[in-house]
């Protein structure tokens, strides 16, 4: 009578050892793909305010000043609102309307959380034509 000895598997501990392995690959993998998330989502807000500074352009060619973000947003540029394009809200700052002396406005990113709440992170964009600068700050500088 012959006596098999030979079992086939893995032991207790090679599964351990493998589950190890693989919660430290994602422990080091996890906080990487949310700072890359992070970037593209910056990304998309510049992208926004870049749109927005040439509807601002057009606009000042054609009345003489920069308009409020009421003007802007769906005569010259739409502002994202639906979809997955969601995660930022865009304000406009500028001298009163019509001031011969508008040369500047200023865009103001503020990030929002999936629920519609407002998160602490904003950049603002500023822009004066009379100099010729642009400046970020903030999370999107």
């Amino acid at each position: 009578m012959r006596v098999l000895t030979s079992k086939k598997g893995f032991t207790m501990l090679e599964l351990l050892m493998v589950i190890i392995v693989i919660g430290i690959l994602a422990s080091l993998a996890i906080p990487q793909y949310q700072s890359f998330m992070e970037k593209a989502r910056t990304a998309e807000a510049r992208n926004v305010i870049s749109s927005i500074k040439s509807a601002q352009e057009l606009y000042f060619l054609e009345h003489g000043w920069y308009g409020g973000v009421d003007v802007i947003n769906n005569n010259y540029v739409t502002f994202p609102t639906s979809g997955t394009l969601t995660l930022w809200t865009y304000a406009i700052t500028t001298p009163a309307s019509g001031a011969t002396n508008a040369t500047t406005y200023t865009v103001r990113a503020t990030r929002t959380t999936k629920d519609g709440g407002v998160a602490t992170t904003t950049g603002d964009f500023t822009w004066n034509r009379t100099t010729g600068q642009s400046t970020w700050t903030g999370k999107l500088a």
